[in-house]
């Protein structure tokens, strides 16, 4: 059996980059958001960033779902942005080529959305740019702009893709303008002081592969792999409470009257609970099989019910905040 370790939240929102990846559905905005609030309530000036198209941790801190490429203030702390292909094309031809941006409307525009959507390699390349030169700002006084950019990544098989292309027009472009601008972007993935991953998946098989998948993928760049995070656990699957639980529904007469307290049928109460029961121990199985795959540091987090996304985002920032012994209020969006 893999030894088990313990993720440490501090250690990650001190890299400058933290890409939080994992299988669609799992809840990596969620986990992208508490991350971006326990790094602001350690003082860091965070930019958290949404690559997917249905990428919502700017909800869940509590922004709209439509964010301006340029990054967006939420809080005194927490910035947010939205990379859209197309815009980070015309950006980066504004930057490099002094291109204006309004040529979209020109009849180069069609060139632009073309490879911004539809070729390989370079449209990920402009989304890993954008990143790569948000990380690169400084203020005024020559200090970095960023303390921690929160990366709310693709599902894994893209973000795999995507997370590869520097490395791999290294070995297609072999000098000029370009090749310097990828090599740099490969120095801060692949630099572990400064960037890592922690990737997130729930008691299921599909997702502890997908995990499985991308930790292995992302070795070969390398990219480090911070730990990795059991998400949507049933809380308390073998602990007090759960024992009562069990014993009340094997007395009918506390199964009549809970049936009742509930407005429930007891024959509906009782397939709940075995349900309930059920599941509990099938996502042990899944959460020890995670150890057993994935290694690396851990960190659990429960199934949270029904809250609404920032409700359930400030619950895992104060999580975060509990594990490493932190005091205080978190900053409410």
């Amino acid at each position: 059996m893999a030894r088990r370790h313990s993720f440490d939240p501090d250690t990650v929102t001190d890299r400058r980059v933290v890409i939080v990846a994992g299988k669609g559905g799992v809840g990596k905005s969620t986990v992208a958001a508490g991350l971006a609030l326990h790094a602001a309530h350690r003082g860091k000036r965070v930019l958290v960033v949404d690559v997917a198209a249905d990428g919502n941790s700017s909800q869940m801190l509590g922004g709209r779902r439509a964010i301006s490429f340029q990054p967006h203030q939420l809080t005194g702390d927490i910035a947010v942005l939205s990379l859209l292909r197309v815009e980070a094309l015309e950006e980066y031809l504004n930057v490099y080529f002094h291109m204006p941006r309004l040529a979209r409307l020109t009849p180069f525009g069609k060139v632009i959305e073309f490879v911004a959507t539809s070729v390989p390699g370079p449209k990920d390349i402009l989304v890993l740019g954008k990143i790569y030169y948000e990380e690169s700002r400084v203020d005024e006084d020559g200090a970095p702009y960023w303390d921690c950019i929160i990366v709310d990544g693709m599902a894994t098989g893209h973000a795999i893709a995507q997370l590869k292309a520097p490395f791999a027009m290294q070995s297609l472009v072999h000098g000029g303008m370009i090749y310097s601008q990828v090599e740099r972007m490969a120095g801060l993935f692949s630099d572990a002081s400064r960037t890592t991953a922690v990737v997130v998946a729930t008691p299921e098989e599909m997702p502890i592969q997908e995990a499985r998948q991308f930790k292995e993928a992302v070795h070969e760049f390398p990219i480090a792999v911070a730990g990795y995070v059991m998400n949507k656990v049933i809380p308390d699957a073998d602990g007090e409470r759960d024992k009562v639980l069990r014993t009340c529904m094997e007395t009918p007469a506390l199964v009549t009257a809970l049936a009742n307290a509930l407005e429930w049928n007891p024959e509906d109460l009782n397939a709940t609970v075995s349900l309930y029961d059920a599941m509990a121990r099938t996502q042990d199985e899944f959460v020890e099989l995670a150890r057993n795959e994935l290694g690396g540091p851990s960190w659990t987090l429960p199934l949270l019910g029904t809250r609404g996304g920032g409700r359930t985002a400030r619950a895992i920032a104060r999580m975060l905040a509990q594990r490493v012994g932190a005091r205080g209020e978190v900053p409410r969006s």
